[in-house]
C-alpha cells in the first residue's frame, strides 16, 4: 500500500488532503469498532450513529477524489466506498447494523 506521503508527489493537494480524511475515518471507525460486539449497535446508539457518519464519510470524501486520481490509483475501490455513503445517508431508514 502506497502512504499518503508518497501520493503527494503525483495527485493534487487536494486529492490528498480527501485520501487523509479517507484514512483517519477508517482509523476512527476501527477504533471505536475494537471490542465492540454486534450486539452494542442495537444498545449503544451514539456507536451506530457514529459507525455509520464514519463509514459514510469516507465515502463521501472518496466521491471528491478527482476522477483523475481514480484512474491513477484503480487498485482503490472508489465506488463501492461512494456506494456504500449514498446508501448510509439516503437510504438511513434501512440501514442493517449486520452488514455495518
Amino acid at each position: 500500500m502506497m502512504s499518503c506521503a508518497k501520493l503527494f508527489f503525483v495527485m493534487d493537494a487536494k486529492d490528498l488532503i480527501r485520501i487523509q480524511h479517507m484514512r483517519d475515518y477508517a482509523q476512527g471507525v476501527i477504533q471505536l469498532s475494537e471490542s465492540r460486539a454486534r450486539a452494542d449497535l442495537d444498545s449503544d446508539v451514539s456507536l451506530a450513529w457514529a459507525l455509520t457518519f464514519g463509514i459514510g464519510t469516507i465515502g463521501e470524501a472518496a466521491s471528491r477524489v478527482s476522477q483523475e486520481t481514480r484512474q491513477k490509483y484503480p487498485q482503490i475501490d472508489w465506488r463501492p466506498a461512494i456506494a456504500t455513503r449514498n446508501f448510509l445517508f439516503h437510504g438511513y431508514d434501512a440501514i442493517d447494523y449486520d452488514i455495518l
